[in-house]
């Protein structure tokens, strides 16, 4: 059976998809039988030489186009470390910063969803559950979880089955909780009815509202601390100085 980027020319001979060459000579080297084992651990270490963080993201659509289930698995599996590095972007710099590692976030779970990438796509919602959590504990300003962004995440999310993650996986991103909790949600109600975002503004607008009440509320208790804090640091100054003045002896 052929995949369906391939098709039967007129001479009867099979062309593969159009790609970059570039692309092509990076995906033989990585199956060169002559470098390779029969044995998994051997031909996984030979991958990790061949497969990098600079090709992966290429590589794949070839491997998920050529059904080749065991590369496609190693691309997940490095593809999900650098996630997980790009995880540790500094959220809250500023507004643009924010929305664009967001919408590239929202992007890359399309991304995963469409080649059945389970590791990739945990690591990328645990990047988006470490941006909402700094947004509902007030840190971050802007409005990203609007009710655009809010239906991107459940249409890509959606098409996914949560529940279906590899255990260890699943645990990591179920400790972060938030989003996870949100998105779990949407997929129960999907389960129901496939249109119900669409078709019910008014459920996207409450949780829109739900999620600024509570940023509210949690950047007004940080802003309370903070005021505490800057009373307790005067007063100590106040009692330092006076404290000083005491002890200096009299002319």
């Amino acid at each position: 059976m052929l995949s369906s980027g391939m098709r039967e020319s007129e001479n009867r001979r099979i062309e593969f998809p159009d790609k970059d060459p570039a692309d092509w000579e990076a995906l033989l080297e990585s199956i060169d039988t002559s470098r390779t084992s029969i044995f998994y651990d051997q031909t996984d270490s030979y991958l990790d030489d061949v497969i990098n963080e600079s090709n992966v993201k290429s590589l794949i659509p070839l491997f998920h186009e050529l059904q080749m289930d065991h590369y496609l698995i190693k691309c997940d599996d490095i593809f999900s470390m650098k996630v997980i590095d790009w995880g540790k972007f500094d959220w809250g710099r500023s507004k643009d910063t924010d929305e664009i590692a967001l919408a590239e976030a929202i992007e890359l779970l399309s991304f995963c969803s469409k080649f059945d990438l389970k590791d990739t796509l945990s690591a990328t919602v645990l990047r988006i559950c470490n941006l909402l959590e700094l947004f509902v504990w007030g840190l971050v300003d802007q409005d990203l979880f609007n009710t655009t962004t809010i239906k991107q995440l459940q249409v890509v999310l959606g098409q996914y089955n949560l529940d279906g993650e590899r255990p260890a996986k699943k645990q990591r991103c179920v400790e972060h909780g938030t989003l996870c909790d949100v998105m779990t949600s949407f997929v129960n109600i999907i389960a129901v009815s496939d249109n119900i975002m669409n078709d019910n503004e008014m459920f996207v607008n409450l949780i829109h509202y739900s999620l600024q009440s509570q940023h509210l509320k949690m950047k007004s208790k940080l802003e309370d601390v903070e005021m505490n804090l800057a009373d307790k640091v005067g007063s100590c100054c106040v009692a330092g100085m006076l404290l000083h003045k005491m002890a200096k002896p009299s002319p």
